[in-house]
């Protein structure tokens, strides 16, 4: 359990520090506080609200999983639908 929250952890730092290249260089950089206010902050209020909701529901280590699973599902989705040109496999 420790090495998977170390992983998660280390990815969610890299995505942080690479977040706004990759926003800068697709979309500008004055859309930068614009995306803060009002796609960040809603998102972490709806997700606080899940995440409260789900608590009272299932089971502590069932939480994790499904808020994991939630979130590679979205990162897939994100990366097949938006970056699906953008991407070379060699």
């Amino acid at each position: 359990m420790t090495a998977l929250m170390f992983c998660i952890l280390l990815i969610q730092n890299l995505i942080r520090a690479l977040k706004d290249s990759i926003v800068i260089t697709m979309i500008g950089a004055e859309t930068t506080s614009f995306l803060k206010i009002w796609g960040v902050l809603p998102a972490a209020c709806l997700m606080t609200i899940i995440y409260i909701k789900l608590v009272n529901v299932v089971k502590n280590e069932k939480v994790f999983y499904i808020i994991l699973l939630t979130f590679l599902t979205f990162f897939l989705f994100l990366d097949l639908l938006f970056f699906q040109t953008t991407n070379t496999y060699i």
